[in-house]
């Protein structure tokens, strides 16, 4: 699939997507559903390429649509702050473990 078939209208399908969630959220959507619609929204912009376009078939479409919804909702930026998260807990667990034991040792 080449680039030009992500554009809907000569728009990119991303920025499309990423500017119908901000909508959303701007209106009142809470931000807890707004990974689901940016799912949404990247399928419906897959069908819509998908039906419009010779060049992309319809199942194309739909993978194209999800991976599209995944990047505008952030799926790799959220993995990485949850990667980022879990290491901090680690550390500070580590060192409550080792100040615990410094006062046993006092004591």
């Amino acid at each position: 699939m080449n680039v030009s078939a992500c554009l809907i209208y000569g728009v990119p399908a991303l920025t499309l997507v990423i500017t119908a969630v901000a909508l959303a959220r701007k209106v009142g959507l809470p931000s807890k559903y707004a990974p689901a619609m940016s799912i949404g929204c990247g399928l419906l912009a897959g069908v819509v390429m998908g039906l419009t376009q010779d060049s992309v078939g319809i199942g194309t479409g739909i993978v194209a649509g999800i991976m599209l919804g995944a990047s505008a909702c952030g799926i790799y930026d959220t993995g990485k702050v949850s990667t980022t998260t879990t290491a901090a807990t680690v550390e500070a667990t580590a060192a409550e473990t080792t100040s615990q034991a410094n006062a046993e040792v006092v004591a």
